[in-house]
């Protein structure tokens, strides 16, 4: 078990005894949910061998998706970060990238796209597919990015996916971390 200090800018690792114990208490749930991360992982490598692949070809999956924008493009209107030029956006959990891009058509810089997943090989898809963007391998309990650098935030079908409800409650403490005051978490 490894427990982490953080400030506004970084995660410190923990090491002397009573320092550890002092964050124990303080972040008490910010043990990071590795078996939860390996059951994910292996879950979602079985859907990636299934033979029933989820097609944006298909009249339901396209109907869902022009909902879902819809949706999105509601939320941001009724908030302080539209319009969207300019804005930083992560997905979380973003799989192939293709939210991000929806977010290039809505005025943000492939730039300022910001995705994280936990699969290396849906995170080299979204590389090969969507060049300027930036995509990273990686525990959304635990990102690197700096507080409050996010003005956008999608968890699409995260919460869902996590058994664990501390793993949940950690992502809910990094997102909250690195999105700014007034941003949005959707």
């Amino acid at each position: 078990m490894r427990w982490y200090a953080q400030d506004q800018a970084a995660r410190v690792p923990i090491d002397d005894a009573e320092s550890s114990e002092r964050w124990h208490r303080v972040w008490s749930m910010t043990e990071l949910s590795t078996e939860e991360v390996e059951r994910l992982r292996a879950v979602y490598e079985r859907y990636r061998c299934s033979v029933q692949k989820w097609s944006a070809d298909n009249a339901g999956n396209a109907a869902i998706i022009t909902e879902r924008n819809a949706v999105i493009i509601r939320s941001l209107c009724a908030s302080a970060v539209w319009p969207m030029q300019g804005r930083r956006v992560l997905d979380v959990g973003c799989g192939g990238g293709s939210l991000l891009q929806f977010f290039a058509t809505q005025g943000v810089s492939h730039s300022d796209l910001y995705g994280i997943d936990l699969l290396p090989d849906r995170v080299a898809a979204a590389k090969e597919s969507f060049p300027g963007m930036n995509f990273y391998v990686g525990n959304a309990e635990q990102m690197s990015f700096p507080a409050e650098f996010f003005d956008v935030i999608t968890l699409f079908t995260v919460f869902s996916s996590i058994f664990s409800a501390n793993m949940r409650a950690n992502v809910v403490r990094e997102v909250s971390r690195v999105v700014r005051p007034g941003g949005v978490k959707d």
